[in-house]
């Protein structure tokens, strides 16, 4: 029952996103054999719901429209919506027809991107949403945002930086808990769609955000007639950014769209209750901490501690000048028995290096006299370990 129920459902919004945007005889098949299987009523009023809203979806797509921009901004928010259902369902059917429907579902929705290349510039669909959100609006507030965007790819969640004493691990893993399914298996795993949430002070001060929720569609490229522009400026910057229409104190984007294809354009206002944003500017915070950090004390402290985690050999003072010299020759006993390879015979090594104690003052200075005496020559310098096993036992 639930297989079949998932099928309608499915086929139901499809239908809708194909040609005649309504419902055809397949679905009214499906709609039949669900009936003759005993389904409860509860169940048959769900299919009766979805064909209804089919059925509406039809007559709208019969109005007449202006402009074919608009039939593809449609197409595609049925494609996100049906995308949506469709994972919400995924539990009442089989995985591989789960992910065949999902295969073509993104294809559909590849191919409507790839159609947007003659979109017209005041077509608000493919201009970037910006939604300014911060931790003091609340789990539940946040949960709700997370779930009505997700999926989108122009829609982004930005936060101005993280909560005081909050790291970005412990960041990233709240968020993730807020849009994550309650019921995530390995098997959901590659189909999930999160929102696009990131952090970006600058954005904040370039549109000059400073409570939440709000809602920015912006023109990047400054390509609209209708935009609005604004100067900003800073040590390193002096632009301008635009947008075609911002409105606070809500955080339902298709809102907002739906007024600009209106032709509301500009500065909407306030239409709810607006919060202030809990988490300072990141980039005021690094700039801060780099400012106060003492640079000098952590090189001292870098250069003290170099050698001293590192793994080296430590050997003995020599007592004796001596002159020894090293055969590297290898006689191989397997495979080509007896073969004998002398490496220095197939790569020369011409270099000259220099093993000694880097702590003792007499062998840095037979170092610093020998290398004085031959200006012409390379040397490589192997230190010896300068931090013996007992000190690092003591430290």
């Amino acid at each position: 029952m639930k297989k079949t129920l998932l099928a309608v459902l499915t086929v139901s919004l499809l239908s809708a996103g194909n040609s005649g945007y309504g419902v055809d005889e397949k679905t009214d098949e499906l709609i039949e054999e669900a009936r003759n299987q005993n389904i409860s009523a509860e169940d048959m009023n769900t299919i009766s719901e979805i064909k209804a809203e089919s059925i509406r979806m039809t007559d709208l797509a019969k109005q007449e429209v202006t402009s074919s921009s608009v039939k593809k901004a449609d197409e595609q928010s049925l494609l996100i919506q049906t995308k949506k259902t469709l994972y919400e369902l995924r539990e009442t059917m089989d995985p591989e027809t789960y992910e065949k429907m999902l295969t073509s579902l993104t294809e559909m929705e590849k191919s409507a991107a790839d159609n947007t290349e003659n979109v017209s510039v005041d077509d608000p669909s493919h201009y970037p949403i910006y939604i300014f959100a911060s931790q003091s609006m609340g789990d539940t507030a946040l949960k709700s945002l997370y779930s009505s965007v997700a999926g989108e790819s122009n829609v982004f969640i930005i936060f101005r930086g993280i909560l005081p004493g909050e790291s970005l691990a412990s960041f990233s893993e709240r968020q993730h808990r807020l849009y994550k399914p309650e019921k995530d298996t390995e098997s959901e795993a590659t189909t999930f769609f999160p929102p696009n949430i990131q952090i970006n002070p600058l954005l904040f001060r370039q549109y000059n955000v400073t409570d939440v929720p709000q809602i920015i569609i912006a023109d990047p490229d400054q390509q609209n007639r209708n935009s609005t522009c604004m100067p900003y400026a800073d040590e390193a910057d002096s632009s301008e950014v635009c947008y075609l229409s911002r409105i606070s104190g809500i955080s339902n984007h298709i809102y907002l769209r739906e007024e600009v294809k209106k032709d509301r354009y500009g500065n909407l206002g306030k239409l709810g209750e607006v919060l202030q944003i809990s988490e300072p500017d990141m980039a005021e915070e690094m700039k801060k901490r780099a400012m106060a950090y003492d640079w000098n004390k952590a090189a001292e402290r870098a250069r003290n501690n170099f050698f001293r985690d590192r793994n080296t050999v430590s050997l003995p003072m020599a007592i004796y000048r001596k002159t020894r010299y090293l055969d590297p020759t290898i006689t191989i006993n397997e495979d080509v028995r007896g073969m004998m390879i002398n490496p220095l015979k197939q790569t020369l090594m011409t270099g000259k290096y220099i093993v000694f104690n880097a702590v003792n003052q007499g062998e840095i200075k037979q170092v610093a006299d020998c290398v004085a005496e031959h200006p012409d020559d390379s040397f490589t310098f192997m230190i010896n370990d300068i931090y013996p096993k007992k000190i690092r036992h003591l430290s």
